[in-house]
């Protein structure tokens, strides 16, 4: 079975699909190690049964710029982030910390804008009240996401919650340094001073206290975070890794099904 909630509390629904997969699953595959521990701290009947298998990456789709990213001197910032424009996703909490004076030299685009939405209509009146006209840009959903990675900066990803992102792990995989909330996996992924910064959603001067630790990197700090994503989008995010995991699952409950035979 596919697990691929991530779960803050727990609600009667879950309750009777936990139940479910501890009834009929030979294992229960979940895609964030946060979900993982979700069940199994709720679910102890499932613990057994559990694997943790985060999503892979296309890199043939997702890749760094041909060009090394380099500080123009009055070029703005870039900070880039591809998420549905939800509460949970806190957009909120990046304007206001994006209003900090000393983020002046940095720019933000939203990509996951959707039609009519009232939380959309919320954050476009704080950009204005804010004056953040022109500097933080709301978009609606791309196609093509992999270009706006190669386009930026920097990735951004202030949530409440997350299980393990994938535009996260897009965005490493385009070579970005990262900025993201310290929740859930997160912290697997962004390691503070390597390559990228986290900080406390809730806290909007903590946003803006690690936006101002990435605007304050050199040209080759960056580079060197760049390369640190890349590095540890290749060791969680590979295609190939997908493949080996669920080739080794499915082959030992093949054994286990044998054996009871």
């Amino acid at each position: 079975m596919s697990e691929r909630n991530c779960n803050t509390i727990l609600l009667p629904h879950d309750i009777f699909r936990f139940l479910l997969f501890q009834s009929h699953a030979d294992a229960v595959v979940c895609n964030s190690f946060a979900q993982t521990a979700f069940v199994s701290r709720h679910c102890p009947g499932l613990r057994l049964k559990l694997e943790t298998i985060p999503n892979f990456v296309d890199t043939d789709k997702f890749t760094p710029p041909t060009e090394p990213r380099q500080n123009v001197p009055g070029r703005p910032l870039r900070v880039v982030t591809v998420a549905r424009l939800r509460p949970r996703k806190n957009a909120l909490g990046l304007i206001r910390a994006a209003a900090d004076p000393s983020l002046s030299g940095v720019r933000f685009d939203w990509y996951g804008a959707v039609p009519g939405c009232g939380y959309a209509r919320r954050c476009a009146s704080l950009i204005e009240r804010l004056g953040l006209t022109g500097r933080f840009s709301i978009h609606p959903a791309s196609k093509d996401p992999a270009a706006l990675y190669r386009e930026a900066d920097a990735f951004c990803l202030p949530s409440f919650y997350e299980g393990t992102p994938n535009s996260l792990a897009e965005a490493l995989t385009a070579g970005l340094p990262a900025i993201c909330s310290d929740v859930s996996d997160n912290a697997r992924y962004v390691i503070p001073g390597r390559n990228g910064f986290l900080f406390n959603p809730h806290s909007h001067k903590s946003i803006a206290k690690a936006l101002r630790k990435l605007a304050g990197l050199s040209s080759q700090s960056r580079a060197e975070y760049s390369a640190e994503s890349l590095s540890i989008s290749a060791e969680n995010f590979p295609k190939k890794l997908f493949v080996k995991r669920y080739v080794e699952l499915l082959g030992g409950l093949d054994g286990g099904q044998k054996a009871k035979s």
